[in-house]
């Protein structure tokens, strides 16, 4: 994934990586992009929804206007600009009524529970999001208990989760596009 930044990624002033601190030993720092910054993390419960929680808590770590997430699993096999993702100072975010998205149901129950009322779409349709650093923020002081709320899940959806939110309460900041058009 880091190679492949390196060779296809441009538009982006700084790659912050969250490494489990019980992993340290596992990761090779010699070869990273240019302007990687890393931070060790104390991960603990199930490793998937403490990445969640990383996430939604990625103030804490970067401070940019934006922050763009990438998975280590997301490779990038062509020239990519990060900022074609921002137009306008709104960042784009993809949605599609649940009706639509075939397994993606299993996202709604958690989404609207964090979001406390019903949710009319599925807002996780592609890799890497983009948000403003603000909107995270925002989301900690809407949800105070979230990271004990996500680590106690079955199942949660922090994109859909924090694209909800900003549907919601931050729509004039985001680009929403409807799939269906």
């Amino acid at each position: 994934a880091l190679k492949s930044i390196s060779r296809n990624v441009t538009g982006y002033n700084t790659l912050v990586l969250l490494i489990p601190e019980k992993d340290k030993h596992e990761f090779d720092t010699r070869q990273l992009p240019e302007r990687t910054l890393i931070h060790y993390v104390q991960e603990y419960g199930k490793g998937w929804l403490f990445q969640q929680v990383c996430k939604l808590q990625a103030y804490k770590y970067c401070y940019a206007d934006y922050i763009m997430f990438s998975d280590s699993d997301c490779f990038f096999t062509y020239p990519i600009n990060l900022q074609d993702f921002v137009k306008d100072d709104k960042p784009e975010i993809l949605y599609t009524d649940w009706s639509l998205v075939g397994d993606g149901i299993v996202w709604k129950e958690p989404t609207e529970l964090f979001m406390k009322e019903p949710v009319p779409y599925e807002m996780m349709r592609r890799n890497c999001l983009i948000y403003h650093r603000s909107t995270l923020l925002n989301i900690s002081e809407y949800a105070p208990d979230l990271e004990n709320t996500v680590m106690k899940s079955a199942r949660f959806s922090e994109f859909n989760a924090m694209s909800a939110y900003a549907y919601k309460y931050e729509r004039d900041k985001y680009n929403f596009i409807n799939t269906d058009d």
